[in-house]
């Protein structure tokens, strides 16, 4: 019988699409979690490394000593190159790629994997979707892809896109990941949650806090417990809309999340997941970066500071979009608009180019996402959001006080941006008034009481919808050392106070200080929050670029 070499035999096994050999002393593996830590179920993952000659060609016209480092300029085909056989260490539910080398930007290696339970019946080939380079600063990353199983095959397809491109690779990193321990979604549905209401006639909206959903907090930190990536904030003035590029996770989405949160975090090591929220395909709204309000997702590059990042879980460039997807999507849409004062139909300008306010990924970067079936609801998203918008609301933009600690029973001047986020003017007279309101809390949340510590605070003229307003006004301080907090409502005469609408108050956290000791400037600038999280400033850091 003739002896056939390694190359040959894997090439008739992949061709011939069955059963192919565990080939051992190929694949580099190392088991990576959990990871060590407190603070949720953990998640467990492993990771392959292959190298160059791992990979094998496999193309049936190539030279049979093609290396993986070739001029594609050379070649008029594609080439296909595949793994070994990977067996992981326990059953996988989700695995993603990566790879190092030096890749012209306009050659895309095609990877796609093949999964197991056996090693002998295996899925179809599913394409690994590579990531824009749009979410951090890792490149060259595939997407997430869901599937579940104990073995899996890597292939990957080069198809040269103009001469004159080169492309070389060193290594190749594939990490299967087991996010099935945890709630499932039934228990995050269950679990209490964050509501989001902007008007009395809307029902409340829940989100899945990250608890709800199983977040792992301790992912965040370093071994001396560090933030490896802390919050940075800015006001949030537009909303990206994504899909992750996975199955939906039909059966247990709340494990898709965990898989997504654990890929970037750990794996592509952008601190947190880079969304701000999801959705699932039952229309569930799950919270996703930590931080609050205005915190900086990763889910665009150069376009984070100062966005929302929504994605709905599920491939749509290849599946429909569920209609309970679709309507949780408005209502979330529809909420953080009025929260933050983005006109649904509006645009903004960057880097001398326009976009809308709302927009899809692939209008900032080159992507696909959110996918061909998602991206034409856009247009009916801005639409029915600006139909909808409450006749009367307020959205805090910034305040500017003296700093975090001020002296005790001092007047200090107060400095608001408002901007009208209702459909509405708001009067600054006549009938139909409306007034801020401004009240001293104990840091429990409990009412503070002191003669003329409490008032009210005019506009200073009519202000139309999404129109801004500046004001600046003196308040008392409270005489007594302690921590407050400054709540700050609108009041309109016919409809009272927009909180009992549901319109989010602005909530400052300040610590009351002895005049001897409290020595900062009146200069400090403090954005408005509708938590307690401090944010750190207008424009903020990033978790991303």
């Amino acid at each position: 019988m003739a002896k056939i070499t390694r190359r040959e035999f894997l090439k008739l096994t992949i061709l011939a699409g069955g059963a192919a050999l565990v080939l051992p002393g190929i694949s580099r593996v190392a088991r990576i979690g959990p990871v060590e830590g407190d603070g949720g179920p953990e998640v467990l993952a492993g990771q392959w490394t292959l190298f160059k000659n791992d990979l094998l060609d496999i193309t049936p016209s190539s030279p049979d000593d093609l290396d993986p480092t070739f001029n594609i300029s050379s070649f008029k085909e594609s080439y296909t190159y595949v793994s070994p056989v990977l067996k992981a260490d326990f059953l996988f539910n989700a695995v993603g790629a990566s790879w190092t080398g030096q890749i012209m930007e306009d050659v895309h290696p095609n990877l796609s994997l093949r999964a197991s339970d056996d090693g002998e019946n295996w899925t179809q080939w599913i394409p690994m979707e590579e990531i824009d380079q749009s979410r951090g600063l890792r490149h060259n990353t595939t997407d997430l892809v869901i599937v579940s199983g104990r073995f899996v095959q890597i292939q990957m397809v080069v198809d040269p896109s103009s001469n004159e491109k080169m492309m070389s690779w060193d290594q190749m990193g594939v990490t299967y990941i087991n996010s099935l321990q945890g709630p499932t979604t039934n228990d995050a549905v269950s679990s209490s949650g964050k509501e989001i209401r902007i008007s009395s006639a809307m029902a409340p909206l829940k989100v899945i806090s990250r608890a709800g959903w199983g977040a792992n907090e301790s992912y965040r930190f370093d071994n001396e417990g560090k933030m490896k990536w802390p919050p940075g904030y800015s006001p949030a003035k537009a909303l990206y809309l994504h899909h992750t590029a996975t199955a939906d996770g039909a059966a247990d989405p709340a494990a898709i999340v965990r898989a997504v949160y654990y890929y970037h975090t750990i794996t592509n090591g952008w601190g947190d997941i880079g969304y701000n929220f999801l959705i699932d395909r039952y229309g569930n709204i799950y919270e996703g970066r930590y931080g609050g309000p205005n915190v900086i997702g990763a889910h665009t590059l150069g376009h984070n500071a100062g966005s929302l990042g929504v994605s709905i879980i599920g491939n749509h460039d290849n599946d429909p979009v569920p209609e309970t997807a679709l309507s949780s999507l408005v209502s979330l849409t529809l909420a953080k608009s009025v929260q933050h004062g983005i006109n649904p139909e509006g645009s903004f300008v960057k880097d001398s180019k326009t976009y809308p306010n709302i927009l899809g990924h692939k209008d900032a970067v080159s992507t696909s996402c959110p996918g061909k079936n998602l991206y034409p609801f856009l247009s009916t998203l801005r639409r029915t959001v600006n139909q909808n918008r409450p006749s009367y609301a307020v959205a805090w933009i910034s305040s500017k006080l003296a700093g975090s600690s001020l002296p005790q029973g001092v007047t200090a001047n107060l400095t608001l941006n408002i901007k009208n986020s209702g459909s509405q003017p708001l009067s600054a007279g006549g009938a139909g008034r409306a007034v801020i309101a401004y009240t001293w809390l104990f840091e429990d949340g409990s009412s503070y009481s002191e003669s003329g510590i409490n008032g009210s605070i005019s506009l200073p003229k009519d202000v139309a919808p999404y129109e801004s307003v500046t004001i600046t006004t003196p308040i008392k301080v409270p005489s007594n050392l302690g921590r407050y907090i400054l709540r700050l409502d609108v009041y309109r005469d016919g409809t009272g106070f927009f909180a009992s609408q549901g319109i989010p108050t602005s909530e400052i956290p300040l610590s009351v200080a002895s005049q001897s000791s409290s020595t900062q400037k009146y200069n400090s600038f403090i954005p408005f929050m509708t938590n307690k999280t401090t944010i750190d400033s207008e424009e903020g850091g990033g978790a991303a670029p």
